[in-house]
């Protein structure tokens, strides 16, 4: 899984071994914990692709206040960043 930040391009990069939803979400809690711990910001936005595994993800309750977006799957604007 690969994480972007859309300001400064800074970029992380995670090896799984399944994409089960749950994996999913301690991999996100993981990340979330370490990026607001550097930074002393708390996590506001999030844009994830739009399978299953991202969705579940959006729909935990122990995700207060983050705004969670899906992108679409053949707008070439939104899977720019994504390539990269």
């Amino acid at each position: 899984m690969t994480i972007t930040d859309d300001c400064t391009r800074y970029g992380w990069v995670f090896l799984m071994k399944d994409r089960s939803s749950k994996a999913l979400k301690a991999l996100f809690e993981k990340w979330k914990k370490q990026v607001e711990c550097q930074t002393g910001e708390k996590v506001k936005k999030v844009r994830l692709g739009n399978s299953g595994e991202f969705r579940s993800l959006a729909e935990d309750d122990e995700n207060e206040g983050i705004e969670f977006g899906f992108i679409i799957s053949y707008a070439h604007e939104q899977k720019a960043l994504q390539r990269q």
